[in-house]
């Protein structure tokens, strides 16, 4: 056994992965204000937005880690994911316009509220509830699973 628990050592390697993507945001929205002149009116739910988001979807990839038998398993596996939750997120088009199997599975996705509670808060509207438990549901699963389901040992 290593000298510290399995939930910080997964809690380390997801304050990593948060720092930069909370990093990505705020370059991103810095160039969208001071580039190209985006009014933005953002509400201070924003940040617990971008966290649960973050870190909901950097949970993905710790279960896909988990899960993979090997790097290159994983590699595949997290290809596939991206491209699921890139495509099947409503971000550049709406919900209604997916083929409805799509629009199905998009209900659940961790990416569709975290896009739906970042755009809302970012024009000042009133907070998404329903999607920011869903993130804290998607975050609490996932770092649950993922801990339990660590293996230290070498195989």
């Amino acid at each position: 056994t290593l000298p510290l628990s399995k939930l910080v050592f997964t809690l380390g390697i997801l304050t990593a992965n948060l720092l930069v993507s909370l990093a990505n945001a705020v370059i991103l929205l810095f160039v969208a204000v001071v580039v190209f002149g985006f009014d933005i009116r953002p509400s201070l739910w924003l940040w617990p937005s971008l966290v649960l988001g973050a870190v909901s979807v950097v949970g993905i990839g710790l279960l896909i880690g988990v899960l993979s038998r090997n790097t290159g398993e994983a590699a595949l596996v997290c290809s596939i994911a991206v491209y699921v939750l890139s495509y099947a997120t409503p971000i550049f088009y709406s919900l209604e316009s997916l083929p409805l199997a799509l629009q199905y599975i998009s209900a659940y996705l961790p990416t569709t509220h975290a896009a739906r509670a970042v755009n809302e808060t970012l024009l000042g509207h009133s907070v998404p509830v329903v999607s920011l438990a869903i993130l804290l549901g998607w975050t609490v699963l996932l770092l649950t699973f993922v801990t339990t389901r660590l293996d230290w040992r070498l195989k």
